[in-house]
């Protein structure tokens, strides 16, 4: 069947895009709208028509969607209310139907002898290294590649009974724009002893490997300075290891945007000069509210010291996200959900939501409702928080989402990954931005 192209949208997305989709080959025949004031106008010497009217016109029609992609979501949804086929139903820009993943194609994570490209520690899909940095990065795309192929065909990949795994609208072509090192790097240790930590138990590996994460750095460095990518550095606690200031000093000096995951407990002035230069990002794991909780998860007690490098940290400027992560029968009570909200508030900080369950198990029903109490204090303090739905079963994130929207705060699904650095930690695992 031969198809007519009809663009889906005369807005301000269009009215800039418009002359570009047309160089690139989509031959639309019209624009077609519900909005009344726009009708019978033209935008880009095309006549803008009532979709009813446009769809009867053109029987054999394919809708390209042309709104910026946050909105993409809910107007497919709306068209198909209207009974338009999802098959009918393209986009102008470059993203398409399919089942996919916020991670797939843009993060690649290395530890000392694999490398991954998700954060799925169930289902993590590693592939061992080669003696060379260059060689496994064009491994990875070519993986990614065929892992999107196989999931336009249907056919089976390593990552169906992922959580994560979710039908909706991805980029045809992800581009790669975080690489990660792990935990479970070789040369590495943490000076805690949180009790959910995956990795606990492992910062000592029985390797011969001597790289660290430093020399993997300076050598993916080369391979990729020019693709504008964020390094995620979760390996262990950074400051306590001894390759941790040499390694911060080179990500100062490349000025190469970064995301710091640490616990706060020793204070690393490069920290603080790369936050006042806008070249990072602190994620600061507290997990509490108060000192006792504190204690208990992270199986040291320096509540004082933490919260001291915290305030440190925050007076640096820049972008500082604080995590509680809801663990069961420790900290689901509201004591420390408030104490934790507060900190937020007048630290100016961010707020990240986790949870214990890594999306396999329902919330009990004292942590589904600390969540919850979660949604309704960032509202009234005006904190922008984000909320990590990977660690939430469906039923469990449609009721904080609920929640949310009760008070009228502002949902996007995606940033674009280009905005900015916080547009790239905020893209991260089907995540959401409240404010």
């Amino acid at each position: 069947m031969n198809e007519t192209i009809i663009f889906c949208g005369a807005g301000y997305h269009a009215e800039e895009c418009v002359d570009r989709w047309l160089n690139e080959g989509l031959n639309a025949v019209c624009f077609a709208e519900i909005d009344k004031n726009k009708f019978y106008k033209t935008l880009g010497g095309l006549k803008i028509l009532p979709l009813k009217k446009a769809l009867k016109k053109y029987p054999d029609y394919v809708l390209y969607l042309t709104q910026g992609y946050e909105n993409l979501l809910p107007v497919t949804e709306d068209l198909i209310t209207r009974g338009i086929p999802r098959e009918r139903i393209k986009y102008a820009d470059s993203y398409e139907w399919r089942k996919g993943c916020s991670m797939m194609g843009k993060h690649i994570g290395f530890t000392h002898n694999s490398w991954h490209f998700c954060c799925d520690i169930d289902n993590r899909q590693s592939i061992s290294r080669t003696d060379s940095l260059a060689t496994d990065v064009i491994r990875y795309r070519k993986y990614v590649d065929n892992v999107i192929n196989d999931l336009r065909q249907g056919r089976p990949t390593p990552c169906d009974n992922c959580n994560a795994l979710r039908e909706g609208i991805w980029d045809k072509t992800p581009k790669l724009w975080r690489v990660g090192v792990t935990p479970y790097f070789a040369q590495t240790s943490c000076n805690f002893k949180c009790v959910y930590c995956f990795a606990k138990g492992k910062m000592t590996k029985e390797t011969d490997k001597t790289e660290t994460p430093l020399d993997l750095l300076k050598g993916l460095y080369e391979i990729v300075k020019h693709e504008n990518l964020v390094v995620g550095l979760a390996a262990g606690e950074t400051t306590v290891n001894p390759w941790g200031d040499e390694l911060l000093e080179f990500l100062l000096q490349n000025r190469w945007h970064t995301e710091i995951a640490t616990n706060a407990s020793v204070y690393n002035d490069k920290i603080s000069t790369m936050l006042q230069n806008g070249i990072a990002e602190v994620l600061i794991s507290l997990d509490a509210g108060t000192r006792e909780t504190f204690a208990k998860i992270k199986g040291v007690d320096c509540w004082d010291m933490v919260m001291e490098n915290t305030k440190k940290y925050a007076q640096a400027g820049g972008k500082i996200k604080l995590k509680y992560l809801v663990s069961e029968g420790i900290n689901d009570n509201e004591t420390d959900m408030d104490g934790f909200i507060n900190l937020c508030h007048n630290l100016n900080a961010d707020a990240l939501l986790h949870s214990d369950r890594i999306g396999i198990k329902a919330l009990t029903p004292n942590m589904l409702a600390v969540c919850i109490h979660f949604a309704r204090r960032v509202s009234e303090k005006g904190i922008k928080s984000l909320i990590f739905y990977e660690d939430f079963i469906a039923s469990d994130r449609v009721v904080i989402e609920k929640e949310m929207q009760k008070k009228k705060v502002s949902i996007e699904n995606h940033i674009k990954r280009e905005e900015n650095l916080c547009g790239h930690w905020l893209n991260r695992l089907k995540s959401r931005l409240f404010k």
